[in-house]
């Protein structure tokens, strides 16, 4: 910034020789920030002098060799005796390292979050297969008036449907255990039915 002196920038970082700041420090400072850092870094520099606080703030540069890095900037507004700023002194840090470790995690996080909503859409596509399998099943069943049914033997536990109670004439509200059901199949069948459930 015009008239304000950055003091004693860190060289290294910024990729320049000893003395590879010249005579005009904070133009060549402004010069080596990244061209879609700058405006921002500039503005918060003047913010900052206008009202004599200081401030901290993170950027890239592009050293002369071309490689980009990361810089966190963090200074203090040194004043005359008159209250104007004559002086910004502060700390670079190069952060490349931690941006990049940042870049991963986020990329990571992408990615993870991608195959999540993949997976999330290939199980409610898959749900919803399912249930139009389903409703076609049933309309099969109800349509032929067939019924379904399921027996446990463990637990003896049986399962049916509303088209196998009809089917049965059997009270919706009756447990279907086996002897309820074989009540209703012709005496001559019971035997070679009984042995094939065993």
């Amino acid at each position: 910034v015009t008239g304000v002196q950055t003091c004693a920038l860190p060289i290294s970082i910024y990729g320049l020789p000893e003395g590879g700041f010249g005579k005009s420090p904070n133009q060549k400072w402004e010069d080596l920030i990244h061209p879609d850092d700058r405006t921002r870094v500039q503005a918060l520099v003047a913010s900052s002098l206008e009202q004599r606080k200081g401030c901290s703030t993170e950027f890239r540069i592009v050293r002369p060799d071309g490689e980009l890095r990361w810089v966190a900037d963090r200074w203090s507004v040194i004043c005359d005796e008159a209250g104007r700023p004559v002086r910004r002194v502060g700390v670079n840090i190069d952060i490349t390292e931690r941006k990049q470790a940042e870049d991963r995690i986020r990329e990571l996080n992408a990615t993870l979050e991608a195959r999540v909503n993949q997976r999330t859409e290939e199980l409610r596509a898959a749900n919803s297969a399912l249930r139009e399998k389903e409703a076609q099943l049933r309309l099969s069943l109800n349509a032929s008036k067939a019924g379904t049914w399921s027996w446990s033997p463990a637990q003896n536990l049986v399962v049916w449907d509303s088209n196998t109670y009809s089917l049965y004439g059997i009270d919706p509200m009756e447990t279907p255990m086996t002897e309820a059901w074989t009540r209703h199949i012709h005496p001559e069948d019971i035997p070679g039915l009984l042995a094939r459930l065993e």
